[in-house]
């Protein structure tokens, strides 16, 4: 039985390795017609540049011959989205990147300790992550604060990040040592071809507008790129010979952080079952929320709703519902999954940082019963 979510990491880490854009200015023409200068935007934003890096002095701005900035960057949140796009822009930046460490007990403990309150397990996870890389000699650790998200298979409507989410950048600076770069980042709203926020930028790592523009628009086609790789490696596999398998419906941290669901679809894969998470499917893409879901206004939840549909459309799948303890947004729409699914096996997961496996156990194994009788 293939593993979907070990390719998908395989994918994800090889962005690290693929060849950094080269730095073409011609295409940058057409934003001349502006009739605003980009500096002058710079300049009426400056202070992000200062809320972005602030923590610690920042190294000077790149000068020719000097080694390249070192950017932590946290396998934690947003990192199971978002690191092809960023990948994409702090390689074309000359910037080299740096990676925490594997989710695991021992760095869990490191972020733990720091904690002021009581939060999710994700939200843990990125302390630990967060305080792994400022024990690296890294110039910066790179958390943007994400307002929203790109809109899910290209199709414009609410994309809105957890509360947690947004503030996880600015909680980990203020209980950290070291050097942050926590840009305030809004995807809806984009100015002379950077999304809102992401200018503040541009002092820190010592580029200009159009560089970092350029940057960006190479992060976009790599992250655009890494998601058509999963659709049609999904489509691949939906078209083979297979009788049943589940579809893992989740937060990209929930569902690809292996510490943190207990390594659940290797162990899935063990029993024999096809795992394969929502977005390699492409009719969830298809599937289209009305205005009657508006007040369901968080990116990830409303692609649940949408997997829950697309799975309720094909006999052969079912769903596996990963979540946290802890989640306000999951919470409110676990509702709606039930009633979406209703009649057709599902199996509901909540994890939290207790690695005791035998309840989880018992919970696979007779839900694999279930679908072997349905």
């Amino acid at each position: 039985v293939p593993d979907l979510c070990k390719e998908r990491e395989q994918l994800l880490h090889g962005c690290l390795s693929a060849p950094a854009a080269a730095y073409d200015p011609t295409p940058m023409d057409r934003f001349r017609s502006f009739s605003r200068d980009p500096s002058s935007f710079v300049s009426s934003y400056s202070s992000r540049a200062r809320t972005a890096s602030a923590g610690a002095p920042g190294p000077a701005a790149q000068e020719p011959g000097t080694r390249p900035l070192r950017i932590g960057v946290p396998r934690a949140s947003l990192y199971f989205e978002l690191f092809p796009l960023w990948a994409g822009m702090l390689k074309s930046l000359g910037c080299e990147i740096v990676l925490s460490e594997p989710s695991s007990k021992d760095l869990l403990a490191k972020g733990v300790r720091k904690l002021t309150c009581e939060t999710c397990l994700p939200v843990k996870l990125g302390y630990s992550h967060a305080e792994d890389l400022a024990q690296k000699n890294v110039d910066y650790v790179f958390m943007p604060s994400m307002l929203d998200l790109p809109a899910p298979f290209g199709s414009p409507e609410l994309c809105s990040t957890c509360p947690y989410t947004q503030s996880l950048p600015f909680m980990v600076r203020n209980a950290l040592d070291g050097r942050f770069l926590v840009p305030q980042v809004n995807m809806s709203q984009e100015f002379y071809g950077l999304p809102e926020g992401l200018e503040s930028l541009i002092e820190p790592l010592g580029t200009d507008w159009d560089r970092l523009r350029a940057a960006y628009e190479a992060g976009k086609d790599a992250y655009l790129e890494f998601k058509q790789s999963l659709l049609r490696r999904g489509e691949e596999f939906l078209s083979s010979d297979f009788s049943w398998g589940v579809v893992l419906i989740g937060k990209p941290y929930n569902v690809y952080d292996a510490y943190l669901n207990l390594n659940l679809a290797k162990h899935l894969s063990r029993l024999g079952v096809a795992v394969v998470p929502y977005e390699f499917i492409s009719r969830v893409g298809r599937e289209h929320l009305d205005d009657s879901w508006d007040s369901l206004s968080w990116r990830f939840n409303r692609d649940y709703v949408k997997a829950a549909r697309a799975t309720v459309g094909d006999p052969r799948l079912f769903p596996v519902v990963v979540s946290n303890f802890g989640c306000g947004p999951d919470a409110f729409t676990v509702k709606h999954l039930e009633r979406i699914l209703e009649g057709k096996p599902a199996l509901f997961l909540e994890f939290d940082e207790h690695r005791a496996e035998a309840g989880l156990v018992t919970r696979r194994e007779a839900f694999c019963d279930e679908l072997c009788e349905h």
